[in-house]
Order: C-alpha cells, then structure tokens, then sequence
C-alpha cells in the first residue's frame, strides 16, 4: 500500500476506519500502558509513540503551551475524522455530538477545501489555533492520558477497498508495514475544569456552581497513522477523534443511540479490557492516582522527569 494513499480519498478512509469499528478485532489489540518489562520490542516503541503524541496533544487542550503542539498531532495530507458522542464538556457543561470529517492540508491548512467540503473556511490550524484560549476560560489543567489498548489495523486494499487478512497476532512477529498502517488507541483522559457559571438543569445531570472544581474523565479513540520519523523511530498522527462519556454509554446528549460503529467500537475496547483485567483511575477520589501513573509512563517513554513545560501537569502535581 503506498504511504497515506488511503487518507487522500475520503470515501475509502471512511470505510476503512468504519469497517474497522463495526467489526473490531479484541485479537489485534495490545496493551497501551508501557511495561518496563517488554523494552525494546515493537509494542514497546508503538506504545512510546502513541504515549508521547497524546502528552504532547494534552499540552495543547491546557490553554498555556499555545496551539503548535495541538496543531501538529494531526496527519497533515489526509482527511480527518471526528466522531464525538461525549456528553459533558470540560466544565461538565451539556455539549451535543459532533460527527464530521475534514481535510488537513500541508501546513494543517485546507480552508478552501473544506469551505467547499463542509461548508465553512475551515481548517485544523484555525480550529486548534482557538483551542487554547477556550480551554482557558475553563480552567483547564493537569490533562493527562492513560492509553489502555492499542488496536492494529491490517493493510487496507485499495483496489478490494478492504482489509487484508493479518497473521501477526498468531506468529507475534511485528505485523508487517507497521510503519505504513493505522491503529486505533483507546485512552482515558482526565483533567481538572474550572466552572465560569452556576450550572443548572443540564441535560447531562452534571449540574454545579461557579467556581466550582470539576474532574472531568472520560474516553478517546485515536486513530493513529503510523510513520517513522527522520530519526527512524515511530511516529504517529491523529487522523480521527471519537470520545465517550464512559464504557457504557450507548446514547448521546439528546437521547439517540450511538451510530453502530461507535457503539461496537466502544464494546470491543471494553471487552478487552475485561478480558485483560485493566482498569482505570475515573472517580474524583483517584485523581492523585492517575497523575501518578501518568508520571511513570511519562519517565518509561521519554526518559525525563515531567515538567510544566514538557507536561500539562502544575503544582502541586510536579
């Protein structure tokens, strides 16, 4: 398959991602956390590369590392999917489903395109350039992301427009074209909002008073576009952002159930993390839990201590 052919024809992209999430595959899942242990293989290294772009995508949703690292998480040449049935906002406020695609142009451009495509001048450096300065306003802080399943997507047959069967999961050799393939990362994210206004009689039920002190977990699929870099480590890039309010939401904010590959996407992450005995730190009382981990993944993958300049997390956290 040539590099990022499947990015540049919306319609195949799509049903490739699609396909993908209607029938997920628990057997092409690995594990996302890092384990010391497992150093030096290739789920290792996928799993720095996946750890390191959603830490540098958490600086960019914090409101004080600007836009660059936010703009840059994304594929550039390459449309971008976003599928978000989410609930709640960063200050626990109703936010409806947002379910679009665009393009991402060189330079993270594409207004013209997308003017015509989606009927706005749009682009990703404009959307994330605004990102900032809205998350702000909500107080946001200490965003972190604790990746618990890695999903490996086969090779996508351009001229078949499907899937060509893997093997890898039965050998455990390093699947064939990682480099050139896709894979769908599950994470929690978790951070701390600031309510700007009393809240009441949300649609949510996640009411509360100005000022007020919120944590606001909930899930991510990532689609990741998988690249090696000028250094020859892996790379990846979003390429779609589909959120959750938990494991088991099967309806968005008006009350209508999830689109089906949503919907399966979601079971199938949750079986597997079931079925491998992973949880993760949700409730307000584990916040200091999950920044702990956080900051053992972040040493495993980048070999340094986390800062408030590599990092989103603020005293008294570091």
């Amino acid at each position: 398959m040539a590099p990022n052919t499947v990015g540049r024809d919306l319609k195949q992209f799509v049903k490739m991602i699609d396909t993908a999430r209607l029938n997920p595959d628990v057997s092409a899942m690995i594990p996302g956390r890092l384990d010391k242990k497992q150093a030096g293989s290739w789920q290792y290294e996928l799993q720095k590369a996946v750890f390191i772009r959603q830490t540098d995508f958490a600086c960019g949703l914090d409101g004080n590392h600007g836009a660059e690292k936010l703009t840059t998480a994304y594929a550039q040449d390459h449309f971008i999917m976003f599928r978000n049935q989410r609930t709640f906002g960063q200050m626990l406020q109703d936010t409806p489903p947002m379910r679009m695609s665009m393009w991402c142009g060189k330079g993270h451009g594409g207004n013209f395109f997308n003017l015509r495509y989606v009927g706005a001048p749009v682009s990703i450096k404009l959307i994330a350039g605004m990102v900032p300065g809205m998350m702000k306003k909500c107080g946001m802080r200490n965003v972190t992301y604790d990746c618990v399943a890695i999903y490996i997507l086969p090779e996508w047959d351009m001229e078949k427009q499907g899937f060509i069967p893997d093997t890898w999961m039965k050998t455990g050799k390093a699947p064939e074209n990682l480099e050139g393939r896709y894979a769908l990362s599950f994470t929690l994210c978790n951070a701390q909002g600031t309510r700007s206004k009393d809240m009441k009689n949300n649609k949510n039920g996640r009411d509360g008073p100005k000022g007020e002190t919120v944590i606001c977990p909930f899930y991510e699929v990532h689609g990741n576009k998988i690249s090696r870099g000028a250094d020859g480590k892996l790379q990846v890039e979003h390429c779609l952002l589909s959120e959750y309010d938990d494991l088991k939401q099967e309806t968005d904010l008006y009350g209508k159930p999830l689109p089906q590959e949503d919907n399966n996407m979601r079971i199938a992450f949750a079986d597997y993390l079931a079925k491998t005995g992973v949880s993760c730190f949700t409730s307000p009382e584990d916040f200091d839990k999950g920044i702990a981990q956080f900051k053992e993944q972040f040493e495993l993958a980048t070999g340094e201590s986390p800062t408030s300049a590599n990092t989103s997390l603020l005293p008294p956290y570091l």
